[in-house]
């Protein structure tokens, strides 16, 4: 391999792991640090625009209200949830 071949490699895995390192947060559920991950979907304009307005009312980022979101659905579903003894 050349040493410039070798060179590119090199700064990519430095451009990773400088990434990766800004892109961790608390988790508070675990008390561990987790790393953030894309996601994407696409959803209709109305839907983005209402998203948005939501977070911003509520002074959340975007990510935080998609989290939140999901654990007060998750624990909805809990509590519907009927366990059989």
């Amino acid at each position: 391999m050349s040493s410039k071949a070798s060179t590119a490699i090199d700064s990519d895995a430095m451009m990773k792991k400088a990434v990766r390192s800004i892109t961790t947060t608390d988790d508070p559920a675990t008390g561990t640090r987790q790393s953030f991950v894309p996601l994407s979907f696409k959803v209709t304009k109305s839907f983005k625009k209402r998203y948005q307005q939501a977070a911003l009312d509520a002074d959340m980022k975007l990510n935080e209200l998609l989290s939140a979101m999901l654990d007060q659905w998750e624990e909805k579903r809990s509590m519907n949830t009927v366990r059989k003894p």
